[in-house]
């Protein structure tokens, strides 16, 4: 360090924590301070205004290094890289190859085939869709719900026509029979069965494609039905530790297990929080390997694909879905995934496209070559924020994961029904949320595009997760649905009549409050498909009142003061009550008053947006 440096640091005091308190102190003037500056996430960790030093020095994993047990900091040494992975659904052999090599030339370095759920394939199909594809070079996904062990004799039989090492093979399957019982209910066979079924897999395996990883543990369902990020992690280490346990008490080796099992999460929105969580996620499995005494090494690296989230996407305003996917590729990139997949933004209402592949593929090549992601082994290494949250998510999916085994493990605590009620909860809250807007999607509660309908989409994949399950069930199955579903439906109903219904603005008196109302109302009503006509402001009542006469609207919206209320709603209501239903924009102290008169329709920041359009659309005579 220079002597020119040393200089700087007498002009820079260290400011302490009773410092920067008390200059909030008094900026609050008084105003609760966990109200005002504490933000409580849906995992109920509370998340301060700000981090120092203090905050994380005594955090045990601190001077972990990046590429070292316990890996919180990542598997690699020197840098961050992740294989940009592309899925493409397998209807045709021949055009999913073709997409494939498109894929690849175009940046792809791992390729996802989705396949129906009882899919077959034989060496012929299997040579169709692998053709031009290097094994050693590009990471090949099997995908299915089940069925994808009948891949891996056919897959060894290739490998051995076309004379490749099978030890170079970079593939994976997603053989999740845990997973199937999530979303169904049941398995499909007998529980002993199926792990003997994925054991004799595991165990032929073992010796042929070393880098080929067999069980999927699918956490992104848990994601995808509502569940929070310690959920999500604390269940799926809970289900990996049921297949360890069921597999070694098969006789299959507890390294062999842990080398076979790759994990699947979800990225949501909350940027920081998924950026902690595959830290923490890393992490919390080395310590899980460590009690099964495992080598340091591959078996004790956590394996990890991300998906953005299907949980947050929208039919509607759907080129949105490209910043939300944007910022999610970005979490699991700086929190050290090791491949991600970007779903299109089109993915929830139609086929994706050539257009919706690609955004989505250079999303993540942006992320690597313009954005240099990839050049910095655990990035938020150093902040406080990001390492507090990592160590909050550590300690609650830990005493998640640890409730789940004194309940006597994955399997028992589903089919008592304890991973169901909790994420069940958890989504219902979110819904919740949602609904009074105390979370956005943006398009869909708030801010959304006023002239947009659905005729322009499939209106079948509105409902694409509705799953009709007639099996006798082991457990009640998780229920995967979007956020933004239930606007969706609102406004798609909308949508289907014959004349979309207006919702009038009767802006008077007090200019900041009539147009600040105005806006609100217009916002408020549009999310339900209504067509909002507003207005600048009436001169008098009279003026207004004609106007709402000759129009005719299904609702008119009086927007104006608290003060004004009182006296202008009842004569308004008076004169175009038969007309049309009156709306009352704001919660205003005469609201009682008001009641008394006929009004029956107030809304306002704390209203129930969904609830109250729902209402609103129930009452509409317009077939």
């Amino acid at each position: 360090m220079t002597e020119k440096t040393n200089k700087l640091f007498p002009e820079f005091p260290p400011v302490t924590k009773q410092q920067w308190e008390e200059i909030i102190a008094k900026d609050l003037k008084g105003a609760d301070y966990e109200k005002k500056l504490i933000w409580k996430t849906h995992e109920g960790i509370a998340v301060k205004p700000y981090y120092l030093s203090e905050d994380i020095e005594q955090f045990s994993f601190l001077n972990s290094q990046p590429g070292k047990f316990p890996y919180l900091r990542g598997v690699n040494k020197t840098a961050n890289q992740w294989l940009v992975r592309q899925d493409i659904f397998v209807e045709s052999h021949k055009v999913a190859n073709e997409k494939a090599l498109d894929a690849i030339a175009r940046g792809a370095d791992s390729i996802g085939f989705e396949f129906e759920d009882d899919f077959q394939i034989n060496e012929d199909e299997l040579s169709l869709l692998l053709q031009g594809i290097d094994l050693t070079k590009t990471e090949i996904n099997f995908v299915a719900l089940h069925g994808t062990p009948v891949v891996l004799p056919v897959l060894q039989k290739f490998v051995e026509k076309t004379r490749i090492n099978p030890a170079e093979v970079k593939a994976s399957v997603t053989v999740d029979p845990l997973g199937l019982l999530l979303l169904r209910g049941n398995f499909c066979i007998s529980e002993n069965e199926v792990f003997d079924t994925v054991s004799k897999v595991v165990n032929t395996n073992k010796n042929i494609f070393s880098r080929l990883r067999i069980i999927a543990v699918r956490a992104d369902h848990y994601t995808n039905c509502g569940a929070n990020s310690v959920q999500e992690l604390g269940f799926a280490l809970s289900q990996a530790v049921e297949y360890m346990h069921q597999l070694t008490e098969r006789g299959v080796n507890a390294e062999i297990v842990a080398r076979s099992i790759k994990f699947v999460f979800g990225i949501g929105s909350n940027y920081f929080m998924e950026i902690a969580k595959l830290r923490a996620a890393r992490f919390l499995w080395a310590k899980i390997m460590d009690s099964y005494q495992v080598n340091h090494g591959c078996p004790s690296k956590m394996k990890i694909h991300s998906v953005t989230s299907l949980w947050n996407h929208s039919v509607y305003d759907p080129h949105v879905n490209m910043l939300r996917s944007t910022t999610e590729a970005m979490s699991a990139a700086l929190g050290g995934a090791n491949s991600i997949s970007v779903l299109p933004f089109n993915a929830t209402y139609e086929k994706t496209n050539p257009l919706s592949e690609r955004a989505a593929r250079n999303t993540q090549l942006i992320l690597k070559e313009e954005a240099y992601f990839n050049q910095v082994a655990d990035p938020s290494a150093g902040s406080y924020m990001i390492e507090s949250l990592t160590k909050s998510i550590i300690d609650e999916a830990w005493k998640l994961f640890m409730q789940v085994d004194e309940a006597g493990g994955f399997l028992k605590a589903f089919k008592a029904g304890l991973i169901q009620k909790q994420i069940n909860e958890s989504a219902q809250k979110k819904y919740n949320d949602i609904a009074t807007r105390r979370d956005t999607i943006l398009g869909v509660n708030q801010f959304p595009n006023f002239k947009e309908k659905t005729s322009q989409y499939n209106a079948s994949f509105l409902n694409i997760y509705n799953q009709k399950v007639e099996v006798e069930k082991l457990g009640e199955p998780l229920k995967p649905f979007r956020g933004a579903m239930a606007f969706e439906e609102v406004r798609s109903k909308t949508d289907q009549l014959a004349k979309r219904p207006e919702a009038f603005m009767f802006a008077f008196g007090n200019l900041s409050m009539q147009r600040a109302r105005a806006m609100f109302a217009c916002n408020f009503f549009a999310c339900g498909g209504f067509e909002t006509i507003d207005n600048q402001g009436f001169k008098s009542l009279e003026e207004g009142i004609q106007a709402v006469l000759e129009r005719k609207p299904e609702f008119t919206v009086i927007c104006s003061s608290d003060e004004e209320y009182a006296t202008i709603v009842p004569e308004i209501f008076s004169k175009i009550k038969d007309m049309t239903q009156v709306v009352v924009a704001g919660a205003p102290a005469c609201m009682e008053e008001l009641k008394s008169v006929g009004i029956q329709h107030f809304i306002h920041i704390r209203s129930n947006l969904l609830e109250t359009l729902q209402k609103f659309q129930a009452t509409l005579k317009i077939s």
